[in-house]
């Protein structure tokens, strides 16, 4: 029995023995592979860490109704496509408030107003601080500002807008301020009319309609959709600003510039109406990496088709258009990008 014992013994031990052997050199395997797995997880790391750049692009737009939210939008699907890294969120804004939100990193890529940017830049009204961290990207299209009241109205001149109701831009946008320099220029404010209201453009357009308010004031790319919509309801005709107006006006702010609406704009516009207006572009902050700055702005040159298929008014663009010398500085990535194309800043 001794002997039996002793032989099972014995056949147990070496069966441990070889299972023991057995899966050693897998685990010696698996341990290799592992290491092998980490080695290439940290070349990978090390390749991506040069030409990665993680990071969240905040987009400042426009209202949801006006040409920049389109246009943002499809900026938002093609830069993921494009680059590595990078995200993107949008969220509604206007020319002055994009401006300060790009200075206080709300948000790091925004279109805007020249002439918003100025105000921001000098510190001026109404900006409490210099926008100084704004750095532009790229010059988009012109914009012109209107005075919209009913074809049978009164209102001929804006002078008659005293005592009437008028409806604008939500603060914080360009055009509201536009409206305030204007009415300035003919000595008057908002407190010399019937009433104001600060609305979005469809609210406007419908007060319009309702006979709420007595004119709509506004600016935007022509022709203007919602112009287009009100005048598909009424008759409306656009007042112009007087050719010494305008002159005060320009005069007194960095960034706004003489416009002309073309007869023949809008259905039943025969004549030319002289305005004042101001140019949009694209605007990065200067913490913004000259890579990542770099890369943004080939993706969007590269795609100026599809940001022109989002909505008419970017229709024709090309970099030469964009490379316009707006009259603050651009961004190190968008120069190296411009360079690179052959493309220069003028």
């Amino acid at each position: 029995m001794k002997k039996i014992k002793s032989i099972v013994f014995l056949l147990l031990a070496l069966s441990l023995i070889i299972a023991t052997a057995g899966c050693s050199n897998p685990s010696s395997n698996t341990s290799q592979n592992v290491q092998e797995s980490d080695k290439q997880t940290e070349n990978t790391g090390n390749k991506d860490s040069v030409k990665v750049e993680n990071i969240e692009l905040k987009i400042r737009s426009g209202s949801t109704s006006g040409s920049w939210y389109p246009a943002t939008g499809v900026i938002a699907q093609f830069l993921p496509e494009d680059i590595p890294g990078i995200t993107c969120t949008i969220t509604p804004g206007a020319g002055q408030s994009n401006a300060q939100a790009i200075q206080d990193g709300t948000a790091n890529f925004a279109f805007g107003k020249v002439a918003a940017t100025f105000q921001g830049f000098n510190g001026e009204t109404p900006f409490t601080e210099k926008t100084d961290k704004i750095r532009n990207l790229g010059y988009l299209y012109d914009e012109a500002w209107h005075l919209v009241v009913n074809a049978n109205s009164e209102i001929n001149s804006i002078a008659d807008l005293k005592g009437k109701r008028l409806t604008t831009q939500t603060t914080g946008n360009l055009a509201e301020q536009m409206t305030r320099d204007v009415l300035e220029a003919y000595s008057l404010s908002y407190n010399d009319l019937k009433k104001v209201s600060f609305v979005g453009y469809e609210d406007s357009i419908q007060q319009m309609k309702d006979g709420i308010v007595d004119a709509f004031a506004f600016a935007t790319a022509t022709p203007a959709s919602a112009l287009v919509d009100l005048g598909s309801a009424r008759d409306v005709k656009i007042i112009p600003i007087e050719p010494d107006k305008i002159d005060t006006i320009i005069s007194a702010t960095e960034g706004y510039l003489k416009r002309t609406i073309e007869a023949g704009t809008y259905d039943n516009q025969s004549e030319d109406i002289l305005t004042i207006g101001s140019a949009i572009h694209m605007m990065v902050s200067s913490d913004m990496s000259e890579d990542m700055a770099y890369k943004i702005t080939k993706s969007i040159y590269e795609n100026i088709d599809r940001i022109g298929e989002s909505h008419a008014t970017y229709l024709g663009l090309t970099p030469e258009k964009m490379a316009i010398d707006l009259g603050f500085e651009y961004h190190p990535g968008a120069l190296k990008y411009f360079n690179e194309i052959g493309v220069t800043v003028k």
